[in-house]
């Protein structure tokens, strides 16, 4: 009897790193790669049409930040498995990422060809799987001395709000929360990202992936 192929999505802003990671999957007996993605409302269709068991995506897609793409992909199927194949090794990043829900981390200039199979197997077990980098930047940002906090959904969703340039009056209505708990948010956000000015916060926040700019 033929066994049935593991479905898996992918999503990256770079058609390079889709044909590589498709390649790679479908070299390996058991997986097949039922669609590829740059914009999060692609890969949404994708799951929809397809039921993956398994996505995997970048830290940049074209319409949106990591963390808001996890949320949104969890949302629609909340038993899926979700890899990040990406560029940064932000330890507080992948802390983040994991508190979200997903499965695995790849730093994309480890060896793909052996780990990305590797990984897909291990969340299919139910581990978390992290390459070499990926664990080593973990490790370490678990373990430093002046850890950075986590952040809630309300900083995240402040610091969403300032990349697309709204004012601290329309983020505190958006989100129906005093203006001065926004303050408060934006001062403790300054403290994370080591940011005088809003414009630092952001592009800080946009290199470490926690955030994405509309016109970037």
């Amino acid at each position: 009897m033929n066994q049935v192929p593991i479905r898996i999505a992918l999503a990256d802003d770079s058609d390079l790193m889709l044909a590589g990671a498709k390649a790679t999957l479908e070299n390996e007996p058991g997986y097949q790669v039922v669609g590829c993605a740059s914009l999060l409302a692609d890969l949404l269709a994708c799951m929809d049409a397809w039921n993956p068991q398994v996505v995997i995506l970048s830290e940049w897609l074209y319409d949106t930040d990591i963390l808001g793409a996890v949320e949104q992909i969890l949302a629609r199927q909340a038993d899926i498995a979700i890899l990040v194949l990406g560029a940064l090794t932000d330890g507080l990043l992948i802390q983040e990422l994991l508190t979200k829900g997903v499965k695995g981390y790849l730093y994309r200039a480890d060896a793909l060809c052996p780990h990305l199979p590797l990984a897909v197997a291990s969340v299919l077990r139910g581990k978390v799987f992290l390459s070499p980098t990926a664990s080593a930047e973990y490790l370490t940002s678990r373990h430093s001395p002046e850890p950075k906090p986590l952040l809630d959904k309300t900083a995240l969703a402040v610091l969403k709000r300032l990349a697309q340039g709204q004012t601290i009056s329309q983020i505190a209505l958006a989100l129906h929360i005093p203006r001065r708990q926004v303050y408060s948010i934006r001062a403790r956000l300054r403290r994370r990202f080591h940011a005088d000015t809003n414009e630092h916060l952001i592009s800080r926040a946009v290199a470490e992936g926690f955030a994405w700019l509309p016109n970037g």
